[in-house]
């Protein structure tokens, strides 16, 4: 009796049953209703191309005319665009004076601003280095993948250049 403490001090006064029916209330199954075109693309930019008869198909040999009566829908389509690479080339403008400092001619030059690079020295741009850091971070894409995908689009970045080391 030393050791069945918990059982001495339990207050059940019923036997516990072997077996316990369990009910489960289960709602009724509804299939969720199927979603139609316009509502998956309802958010979505949307682009029409038309398709039009050239001037001389709208006249038949017994010299009818045909007019214009409606335009019917024939089908969507959804075009994904993967990643698109660009050169941005900055061009800086440059102005000459031709002036004269105490008698003598001299010529004074003037530079157009040029907003500074995210990185000095570096040919990424900021949506570059977003890009970049969201494949390695969100989506814990490895920068020996994304090397690959680079030069698959054309572009021979290797492995160091992707790695980004902000100075704080």
């Amino acid at each position: 009796m030393l050791f069945n403490e918990a059982e001495i001090c339990s207050e059940t006064t019923e036997p516990e049953s072997e077996t316990e029916a369990i009910r489960i209330d289960v709602k009724s199954y509804q299939r969720k209703s199927k979603r139609t075109k316009s509502e998956l693309t309802k958010d979505l930019p949307q682009k029409d191309i038309y398709y039009e008869l050239p001037e001389e198909a709208l006249h038949d040999e017994e010299g009818n005319q045909y007019e214009y009566v409606s335009t019917n829908l024939v089908r969507n389509e959804i075009m994904i665009i993967p990643k698109q690479i660009l050169v941005i080339n900055h061009y800086q403008k440059v102005y000459k004076a031709d002036i004269t400092i105490e008698g003598v001619p001299a010529t004074k030059f003037l530079k157009a601003p040029v907003p500074k690079a995210v990185l000095p020295h570096s040919i990424a741009n900021a949506a570059t280095i977003a890009n970049i850091m969201a494949e390695k971070y969100v989506k814990g894409l490895p920068l020996y993948r994304q090397e690959a995908e680079w030069n698959n689009k054309g572009v021979d970045f290797r492995r160091n250049m992707l790695i980004i080391r902000i100075r704080f």
